[in-house]
């Protein structure tokens, strides 16, 4: 469908470049809120809208219908649509090429994983590295991580990669992290040959929605943790969030409403372009960190931070 072939044939009044609108949207008037600074984002490419003020989102046969009162007819010819979509499903399925989701079928070495052993309560170097981080052993326990001595993997805890979506008993794993406990290995983070993180979130228990339907997002395995107690914090494995993890993101809408981006504290631009990304999806709100990373201002992390609703 050629969207801006179907606003001009309606003439629909939008504007290109909107400072405040995804710059993959044509910016227009909301006809659900009111509003009429054009913040109604229509994606160029599906044609499918969400506002950034009241958050409605849909398919543009809905939102022509509000504004023109056209009938559906009328906008099949226009569009050359078959079937109109309305389902958060269906506007997700349009947004986002499935191929896009599709991760390479390079095998990955799971041998490390499940040739280590499960975490054992009393070894010196883990207890001290946990103490250290607050964390409660029994929770890694739950979490299915285990502790490797030997090999690639050796001295580093193994963090077990879910879809975030699965949760125990039904989980499928679908790799692991493994992170260092010495300190003094030249890397923190190692990853098994085949397992591509950028394609990948990461969650410590499945995500189950809470009554206030909230989702964290961070940077690493250690502040989704540290975040853990304070809604469903998921992890992208670095400061960007490439397009594969966004589409994943985006399919948590149907179970989840609020986002907050929490990256660490030189992280600030990544944060705003995440969040421009995330807003027609979610209510989003920036958490800008005073210092360091939430795994280290775990227990004041909302106190020494300053929350941004408008990016």
């Amino acid at each position: 469908m050629n969207t801006q072939k179907v606003l001009d044939y309606f003439h629909i009044d939008y504007v290109t470049n909107h400072p405040e609108v995804s710059n993959k949207c044509f910016g227009v008037s909301c006809p659900f809120c009111g509003d009429t600074g054009k913040h109604c984002g229509i994606f160029i490419d599906s044609g499918n809208y969400s506002c950034w003020k009241c958050g409605k989102k849909g398919g543009l046969y809905k939102l022509l219908k509000q504004i023109k009162h056209i009938s559906w007819d009328e906008f099949k010819t226009v569009s050359g649509v078959r079937e109109q979509k309305e389902t958060v499903k269906g506007t997700l399925d349009s947004i986002f090429d499935r191929k896009s989701l599709r991760i390479e079928d390079n095998p990955i070495e799971f041998d490390s994983y499940t040739k280590s052993q499960p975490i054992m309560e009393g070894e010196k170097d883990v207890v001290k590295f946990l103490r250290y981080r607050s964390i409660v052993f029994r929770e890694l326990k739950t979490m299915g991580v285990r502790n490797c001595k030997h090999g690639k993997f050796s001295q580093r805890l193994l963090f077990p990669v879910y879809h975030p979506l699965h949760i125990a008993p039904d989980r499928s794993l679908q790799g692991f992290v493994g992170r260092d406990y010495t300190g003094i290995a030249e890397k923190k983070y190692l990853f098994p040959a085949g397992f591509k993180a950028h394609e990948h979130l990461y969650s410590t228990w499945g995500m189950i929605p809470t009554v206030e339907r909230k989702i964290i997002i961070v940077e690493g395995v250690m502040d989704a943790i540290a975040m853990g107690d304070r809604g469903n914090a998921i992890a992208l494995f670095g400061k960007n969030m490439s397009f594969t993890q966004l589409a994943k993101l985006t399919v948590l809408a149907e179970h989840f409403t609020k986002l907050e981006v929490m990256l660490d504290s030189d992280a600030f631009p990544n944060a705003r372009m995440m969040a421009r990304d995330l807003a027609p999806f979610f209510s989003v709100s920036i958490i800008q960190l005073e210092k360091g990373d939430p795994e280290s201002m775990r227990d004041k992390v909302y106190s020494k931070s300053r929350k941004i609703i408008g990016f």
